[in-house]
């Protein structure tokens, strides 16, 4: 079953500041929610409603955090970024469930 994987405008917006090699690494690996959504490991604390998909580009860690809605068979990806200061800057946005 195939999953609709969709983006905020915050995370294109984050996603718009890295370089494209970088920018076209995540997309791709995003593209692997939509036949699996349940690839990226769940969060803890206040940000237990989203799932994070590590992935590494050159020795660098890269984290897309995203969530899913079974429902509606849809994927929305919150945020994308270096691991470093990703889940600070989530935090600063003060994401809420979409669901």
């Amino acid at each position: 079953m195939t999953y609709t994987v969709t983006m905020t405008s915050p995370a294109h917006h984050m996603l718009r500041k890295l370089p494209p090699p970088i920018r076209r690494h995540l997309v791709v690996q995003s593209q692997r929610l939509a036949v699996n959504p349940e690839l990226g490991e769940r969060l803890k604390g206040t940000m237990r409603p989203f799932l994070s998909l590590h992935t590494t580009y050159k020795g660098t860690h890269y984290r897309t955090v995203y969530e899913i809605n079974t429902r509606l068979k849809e994927g929305e990806i919150r945020g994308a970024g270096p691991r470093e200061n990703l889940y600070r800057k989530l935090e600063r946005l003060n994401l809420k469930p979409l669901g």
